[in-house]
């Protein structure tokens, strides 16, 4: 029964950082785009 317990563990610890690494990336272009808006609205003034 335990060695089942910590497969379930490890299996969520990789669901978790895939998770981790989605938002990570979905944070990344989101803050790369804003930079790259203000960017634009500098550049125009």
């Amino acid at each position: 029964n335990v060695p089942r317990q910590m497969c379930g563990v490890s299996i969520d610890l990789e669901l978790y950082r895939l998770h981790v690494d989605i938002v990570h990336a979905e944070l990344t272009g989101f803050v790369m785009g804003l930079f790259a808006y203000a960017l634009k609205a500098f550049i125009k003034q």
